[in-house]
């Protein structure tokens, strides 16, 4: 299989685990977890360096979440992200088919699939019911605009929340009902998020460590691990896999606990390496294009 253009996932780790380095142009990615477990965070880093190469994004958001705030503290441009808040399902996906027909988009982010709601609001007896049309109309958009994604080259991003059925149940329904199935099979990449444990700078919680799983991924082995640092003033902790990847791969050097880079003194432990990079941006950012060349292009 031909290795699609891809787009950097804003984590040196995952983009290594992914063998590719990023998520693919041209396909479909499905990103779920539980709540609060970076899902959101995540995206935005991926809608961030799409923009980094130029390209316009687009985010539908069912959760009503999303401000420009956080957006901007993860790398996005708020004013190149397109966002639109549908009210209803069928609003959303007769979106969701209109920008990938535009061809305006090279990413589009659907945050997310759990929280999308019928026209009509259902009582508890219709509620399975009105689930399985749901999910029937997404299969049936998906099959229409994947020709299209496929010629046009835009990455459509869905985030989801696992099953909370019973495995036996959840197995039976899906059995009655195989259009729910229809993403996890159309997906070049699926990732699956756990949050691990807070990150605490003394009694101050900053941040958590989050396990990325890569479930499915149509282009290399699947199931590596990834652990990554999501911070809640800047989303993903780049800095730390700069300085642990540049240090293996011999770009920065480490003598004892001294690092140093090229005559620049990074610090004389990791967290004062770690902190003289996040205060020193276009440092770390020369290097973590220098630290990406080598592990992608020299391959």
């Amino acid at each position: 299989m031909t290795t699609p253009a891809v787009f950097s996932t804003g984590s040196l780790r995952l983009d290594q685990a992914l063998v590719i380095g990023g998520i693919p142009a041209g396909h479909f990615i499905e990103v779920y977890g539980p709540e609060s477990s970076g899902k959101t965070t995540l995206c935005l880093h991926w809608a961030a360096e799409a923009q980094r190469l130029g390209k316009d994004c687009a985010w539908i958001d069912t959760d009503g979440t999303l401000t420009n705030t956080r957006a901007a503290q993860c790398g996005v441009h708020p004013d190149h992200l397109w966002i639109l808040e549908p009210g209803t399902a069928e609003q959303v996906l007769s979106k969701l088919e209109m920008l990938a027909e535009s061809g305006a988009f090279a990413m589009i982010i659907l945050d997310s699939l759990s929280t999308m709601l019928p026209e009509v609001e259902p009582d508890q007896a219709q509620d399975r019911g009105e689930q399985v049309q749901i999910a029937r109309s997404l299969s049936q958009t998906l099959r229409q605009i994947n020709p299209i994604i496929r010629r046009n080259g835009a990455c459509l991003v869905f985030t989801n929340h696992p099953l909370s059925a019973k495995r036996s149940a959840a197995y039976h329904g899906l059995a009655k009902n195989p259009a729910r199935l229809a993403l996890k099979l159309q997906a070049a990449q699926r990732f699956e998020l756990r949050p691990q444990r807070l990150i605490q700078q003394g009694r101050r919680v900053t941040g958590q460590q989050v396990l990325v799983r890569i479930i499915k991924n149509t282009f290399a082995p699947c199931y590596q691990a990834v652990e990554l640092d999501i911070m809640y003033c800047c989303g993903v902790q780049i800095t730390g896999e700069i300085l642990d990847l540049g240090t293996q791969l011999q770009i920065i050097r480490q003598q004892g606990k001294v690092y140093s880079y090229r005559g620049w003194l990074l610090g004389k432990d990791r967290q004062e390496a770690i902190h003289f990079l996040n205060q020193n941006r276009p440092l770390a950012e020369d290097m973590k294009q220098i630290i990406r060349q080598r592990l992608f292009c020299d391959a």
